[in-house]
C-alpha cells in the first residue's frame, strides 16, 4: 500500500505539470517550487502551479486557487493571513495572523470592551481598534472616535488612524495637522507623524520636536524626561541645566553639544555656579525661579526667572491662582505686558516642584497664554470667596455685598477689609430697639436692628440682614425671637398655637414651650414687637422620650440679625 500511495501522488503531480506545463514554461516567476504549503514560508502557500505564493485573497476568493478555481483539486492553503482584525471579513477577527469566526457578538459599542474594541456594523462582532498612525478604514476603527480621533489619509493614500488635536496637544513624534479641521470644538485637528508617514516614525531630531518638558536622546531619536539631578543620570554623568545627561564638562567648548551660548562652571566662585554645579553647563544667567527668589518680596513679587532671556524679574507671571503664581498672597498678577505663548515662556515652577499652568504632554502650550511680566495687584475681598473666607474676625468687606447694606466708611476703599464700625455695635438702652433702626442710613437690607446684651453685660445694636454674607466676619444671621403663645396670649392672624419644645426642668417634671406655628408668611402678624414677622424652619424635638424625636416644623419669627454673643464686647473693647 506504502509504494500505491506513492505512485498515486506522483501521477498526480505529473496530471498537474501536463495541466499546466505551458503556463511553467512561460512563467517569469523566480518562486520557490513546492509540492506543500510546508516547503513554503509562513507567509506564502504552495498553489496549483507548484510554486510557492504570498497569502493574498485573489478576487475575492477564500481558498488560494486561481481566478474561478473552487480549489477542491488543489492543496488546502487555509484561511487568508491577517495582521490585525480590520483585515479580515466583517464577521471574522483575526487571531494568531488567521482570520476566524468572531465570538463576541454586538449591536453597539457599548457591547465591546469600548476602550479597545469596536462593534463592526457589518458583521456585528466586535473588533480591535487601531492605535494612532495604524491603518484603518472607517473613523469608528480609531483609538476615541467619540472624542474625534479620525481615520486620515497620508501621502502615500493608505489610511491611517489620528488623534485629535487643537488645545490638546501631540505625542512626542507627531505635529498636529492644522491645514484641515475635523468638526468643531476644541480639537478639531489630527495628529501626524512628523515624517508624514507611519512607515517607521522618528520621534525627534532635536529638542524642537519633544514636548517643553522633555529633551531629545539624539542616539535613540526619543524624547527623554529632562534630568533634575545628577542621580537622574548614569554613573559619572552630571545632568546639565537644558535637562541632558552628559560628561562632565571642563571648559565652555564642551557646552556647544547641549545647546548656545552655555558656560561651564567650573568653580563655586563664579555667578550662577556653587557647589553642585561643578562640571555642568548652564546659561550665564538664572535658570531656575528660585534663583530669583526675593526675600522679602518687592512689590508683592516673589520674583521669577524668564527663561528666555535667563534673567531676573521683579514682576510676575501667569494670573491663574495656585498653579503658577509668583505674588504674595491676597495678590494676582495683572497682565499690564501683554500676554504670551506658554511655548515662548516657562509656564511651570521649579523642575521638580510640581505645578504648571500647561502639561505639554496632554495640551498644545501654544494655544495656552500667560501674563508677559505683568504685576502684582490687591484682590478684592469681594473676588476671594464670603466674607468668613476674605476677611478676619469683626471685619467687613467694603463694597460687598454691593447693594446698600454696609456703607464704607470714607477712609476704607472698595475692595478692602475693615473692621466694623459703628453703627454695628452702637450702644443701646435694653430693650430699646428703636435705638438700633439704622434703615434709613442704608443699613440692614430693609430689616432693623436689635438691642441684644452681650456676654460683657452691655447692650449693644445688631444690624438686620439677610444672610450671613450680609455680616462681620465669623457672625451669623438669624432671628431673634420666636412668637410663642398660650391660651391667654392666643396667636395673631391664621398661625397655630402648639407646643415646639418638650423637655424636664430642673426638677425632672416635663414642661411644654408653645409656640405660632405656620406654613407661610401671611400666617404671622405684621408687627410683632415693632417688627415683621416672618415663618421661618426650625426643629421641633420631644426630649422627654428616648430617643428624643425631632423634626422641622415652621415656626413665626422676628428680628434677623447680625449676632455674635461676644463680638461686640471685642470691638468696644479694641
Amino acid at each position: 500500500m506504502r509504494t500505491k500511495w506513492i505512485w498515486l501522488v506522483s501521477m498526480a503531480a505529473m496530471a498537474a505539470l501536463i495541466v499546466f506545463g505551458a503556463a511553467v514554461a512561460c512563467s517569469s516567476s523566480e518562486g520557490t517550487k513546492c509540492s506543500s504549503d510546508d516547503e513554503c514560508e509562513a507567509s506564502e502557500y504552495c498553489g496549483n502551479d507548484g510554486i510557492c505564493h504570498d497569502r493574498v485573497v485573489p478576487d475575492g476568493g477564500t481558498d488560494g486557487g486561481t481566478d474561478g478555481d473552487d480549489g477542491g483539486g488543489g492543496t488546502d492553503e487555509g484561511p487568508p493571513p491577517c495582521a490585525r482584525d480590520i483585515d479580515c471579513p466583517a464577521d471574522e477577527v483575526c487571531q494568531d495572523a488567521v482570520c476566524v469566526a468572531g465570538e463576541k457578538t454586538c449591536q453597539q459599542d457599548y457591547n465591546c470592551d469600548i476602550a479597545t474594541e469596536f462593534c463592526d456594523p457589518e458583521g456585528g462582532i466586535c473588533k480591535s481598534r487601531s492605535a494612532l498612525c495604524e491603518p484603518c478604514n472607517r473613523d469608528l476603527e480609531c483609538p476615541d472616535p467619540v472624542q474625534n480621533d479620525r481615520c486620515i489619509v497620508y501621502p502615500d493614500g493608505i489610511k491611517y488612524c489620528g488623534q485629535a488635536c487643537g488645545v490638546r496637544g501631540c505625542p512626542a513624534g507627531y505635529l498636529c495637522d492644522r491645514t484641515t479641521e475635523y468638526g468643531e470644538g476644541p480639537n478639531p485637528y489630527q495628529c501626524r507623524s512628523n515624517t508624514d508617514s507611519c512607515e517607521g516614525t522618528f520621534v525627534c531630531y532635536s529638542d524642537d520636536d519633544c514636548a517643553s518638558n522633555k529633551v531629545c536622546n539624539m542616539t535613540t531619536g526619543t524624547c527623554v524626561i529632562k534630568c533634575i539631578s545628577d542621580t537622574n543620570c548614569a554613573a559619572g554623568k552630571k545632568c546639565h541645566y537644558t535637562g541632558h545627561c552628559g560628561d562632565p564638562c571642563d571648559s565652555d567648548g564642551d557646552c556647544s553639544t547641549y545647546g548656545s551660548d552655555l558656560m561651564c562652571c567650573l568653580s563655586p566662585a563664579q555667578e550662577w555656579c556653587d557647589d553642585n554645579s561643578t562640571g555642568r553647563c548652564r546659561p550665564d544667567g538664572c535658570v531656575l525661579h528660585s534663583e530669583c527668589l526675593l526675600d522679602p518680596p518687592v512689590a508683592n513679587s516673589y520674583g521669577y526667572c524668564d527663561q528666555r532671556t535667563h534673567d531676573c524679574m521683579t514682576g510676575c507671571r501667569t494670573a491663574n491662582n495656585g498653579i503658577v503664581e509668583d505674588c504674595t498672597s491676597g495678590y494676582r498678577c495683572s497682565c499690564s505686558g501683554g500676554e504670551i505663548s506658554c511655548d515662548e515662556m516657562d509656564c511651570c515652577n521649579d523642575p521638580g516642584s510640581g505645578g504648571c499652568l500647561c502639561d505639554p504632554e496632554f495640551e498644545d502650550c501654544s494655544q495656552v497664554s500667560v501674563c508677559d511680566n505683568g504685576f502684582c495687584e490687591k484682590i478684592p475681598c469681594h473676588e476671594r470667596g464670603d466674607v468668613a473666607i476674605a476677611c478676619a474676625r469683626n471685619q467687613v468687606c467694603c463694597g460687598w455685598p454691593t447693594e446698600d447694606g454696609y456703607p464704607c466708611p470714607e477712609q476704607s476703599e472698595e475692595g478692602e477689609c475693615y473692621t466694623a464700625v459703628e453703627p454695628v455695635c452702637a450702644s443701646c438702652a435694653a430693650d430699646a430697639h428703636e435705638e438700633c433702626d439704622f434703615t434709613a442710613d442704608g443699613y440692614g437690607y430693609g430689616e432693623k436692628g436689635v438691642c441684644l446684651e452681650d456676654m460683657d453685660g452691655n447692650n449693644y445694636c445688631h444690624l438686620g440682614c439677610r444672610d450671613s454674607q450680609d455680616c462681620p466676619a465669623t457672625w451669623q444671621c438669624r432671628f431673634t425671637w420666636v412668637q410663642a403663645c398660650d391660651e391667654q396670649n392666643p396667636c395673631e392672624a391664621t398661625a397655630t398655637c402648639d407646643w415646639i419644645y418638650r423637655g424636664f426642668n430642673d426638677n425632672n417634671e416635663v414642661e411644654e414651650v408653645e409656640g405660632c406655628q405656620c406654613t407661610s408668611d401671611a400666617d404671622c402678624p405684621t408687627d410683632f414687637n415693632g417688627f415683621v414677622s416672618h415663618c421661618d424652619p426650625m426643629q421641633i424635638c420631644d426630649y422627654t422620650i428616648e430617643p428624643p424625636e425631632c423634626h422641622e416644623g415652621m415656626v413665626c419669627k422676628a428680628a434677623k440679625a447680625c449676632q455674635c454673643s461676644n463680638c461686640c464686647g471685642e470691638l468696644a473693647g479694641g
